[in-house]
C-alpha cells in the first residue's frame, strides 16, 4: 500500500511540476515580450510618409530573452521618398491641438527620421506632424485590422 502511495504522490508530485502551476504559453510570451503595439497610425504625401507606433516596451532592451520594466511608447517615424541629407530634422507634432516641438533623428538602419514622443496617444486622439511646408494628419489603421494585437498574439500561440 505504501508503494502505491508513494508512486501516486510521485505521479502527482510529477503532473504539477510538469504544467508549471497553470502557465500557459500565452502567459510565457506575454510575460517576456519586448515590445507590443497597440495602435498603428498612418499618413502620406508625395513627399514623405509618416507612422506612429503606440505600445509597450521595455525600457532598456537586453539580450537575455526576458521582459525588464515596461514603458509606454509613441515612436514617430518620416521616411522620405528622396534622400535628405540630414541626422536631425524638426518637426511639430500636434495631439488633439497641442502642439510638440520634436528633433528626429537619422536611424541609417532603415534610413527613417524617429522620435518617441515618450507619452501614450489614445486611439481616437486626432495626431498631426507638420514638417517645412507640409502637413499630415495621421489615421489610426489599425482599428481596421482584423485582430487586435492580444488577438495575435493569441492566434500565434495556438
Amino acid at each position: 500500500m505504501k508503494k502505491i502511495l508513494s508512486i501516486c504522490v510521485m505521479c502527482f508530485a510529477v503532473l504539477l511540476f510538469a504544467t508549471a502551476c497553470g502557465k500557459t504559453d500565452l502567459d510565457y510570451i506575454n510575460q517576456n515580450m519586448s515590445e507590443k503595439t497597440e495602435i498603428f497610425f498612418y499618413a502620406e504625401n508625395e513627399n514623405f510618409y509618416s507612422t506612429l507606433s503606440v505600445g509597450q516596451r521595455e525600457k532598456n532592451y537586453y539580450m537575455d530573452g526576458k521582459s525588464g520594466e515596461i514603458v509606454d511608447f509613441s515612436l514617430l517615424t518620416l521616411n522620405f521618398f528622396e534622400e535628405i541629407n540630414a541626422d536631425l530634422i524638426n518637426v511639430v507634432v500636434e495631439i488633439n491641438d497641442e502642439k510638440i516641438e520634436s528633433e528626429m533623428e537619422f536611424n541609417p538602419i532603415n534610413a527613417t527620421f524617429m522620435v518617441d514622443l515618450e507619452r501614450k496617444i489614445l486611439a481616437n486622439d486626432e495626431v498631426c506632424v507638420k514638417f517645412e511646408d507640409a502637413k499630415l494628419t495621421l489615421e489610426n489603421i489599425s482599428k481596421d485590422f482584423g485582430v487586435d494585437c492580444d488577438e495575435a498574439i493569441e492566434i500565434a500561440c495556438k
